[in-house]
C-alpha cells in the first residue's frame, strides 16, 4: 500500500524556519512569512522557506528594488539536491543546505549587501521584461549611473510592443514609471523622482 504524503504543516514550517535563525542572526525576521531580510539603501534581499504539499520545504531567495514599483529580481532556488528537503531529513540535511545557500544564493549571504553588486547581478540576468527594465534602470539611476539608466529606459517601448497582448495594470504602471524616470534623468532630477518611490 502506498504511503500517504502529508503536506508540511504551518507548525513544521515555522520550526524549520526558526532552526535557521543563527545563520541569519543579523537579518530581520518575519515568522509569519517564514522570511529573513536585510536592506541596504535601495535594495532588500530576502530568503524565505516554502512549505510544499509533498511534505518538503524549499528555500528561495530574491532581491527587491526599493526605488521601483513592485520589482523583484534575482529569484533563485538551490541546486537539485538541496532544492526541496523532506521534513524527516531536515536535521541531517541542514548543514549541507546552509552551505548551499551560502555559496549559491546571490548576493552572497555572508558578505555585505552592496547595491552596486546587486546592479551588476541584475543587469547580467535581466530579460527584456518591463519589470527587469524598470528595476535595472531605477537602480542604475539611484547609483548615479545615468547613461546606463537611460540605455535601459530606451528598452521599455520595445518590451511593451513584444507583449502581443493587452498589458496588465502592473506592466502599465512600470512602463509609466520608466517613462517618467527617463524624463527625470534628462533634467537631472532623478534623485528627487526616485525618492518619491522609495519603499521603507
Amino acid at each position: 500500500m502506498p504511503v500517504k504524503i502529508k503536506p508540511l504543516t504551518k507548525k513544521q514550517l515555522r520550526e524549520v524556519f526558526e532552526s535557521y535563525s543563527d545563520v541569519f542572526a543579523h537579518w530581520d525576521k518575519d515568522v509569519s512569512a517564514a522570511t529573513f531580510a536585510r536592506t541596504s539603501g535601495p535594495v532588500k534581499q530576502q530568503v524565505w522557506f516554502e512549505g510544499l504539499r509533498s511534505g518538503e520545504y524549499r528555500p528561495a531567495s530574491g532581491v527587491r528594488i526599493l526605488v521601483a514599483p513592485d520589482v523583484a529580481m534575482l529569484h533563485q532556488f538551490l541546486d537539485i539536491r538541496h532544492r526541496q528537503i523532506l521534513h524527516s531529513q531536515h536535521e541531517a540535511m541542514q548543514p549541507s543546505v546552509i552551505a548551499a545557500m551560502t555559496t549559491q544564493f546571490m548576493p552572497h549571504l555572508n558578505q555585505p549587501l552592496d547595491a552596486a553588486e546587486v546592479l551588476r547581478l541584475c543587469e547580467a540576468e535581466a530579460t527584456d521584461s518591463i519589470a527587469d527594465i524598470c528595476g535595472v534602470a531605477a537602480l542604475a539611476a539611484y547609483l548615479g549611473r545615468s547613461n546606463l539608466a537611460l540605455e535601459w529606459c530606451k528598452k521599455a517601448e520595445a518590451s511593451m510592443a513584444r507583449l502581443g497582448r493587452q498589458p496588465a495594470e502592473w506592466e502599465l504602471s512600470q512602463h509609466d514609471f520608466v517613462k517618467q524616470l527617463d524624463l527625470a534623468l534628462r533634467s537631472n532630477a532623478e534623485a528627487a523622482f526616485l525618492k518619491k518611490f522609495m519603499v521603507s
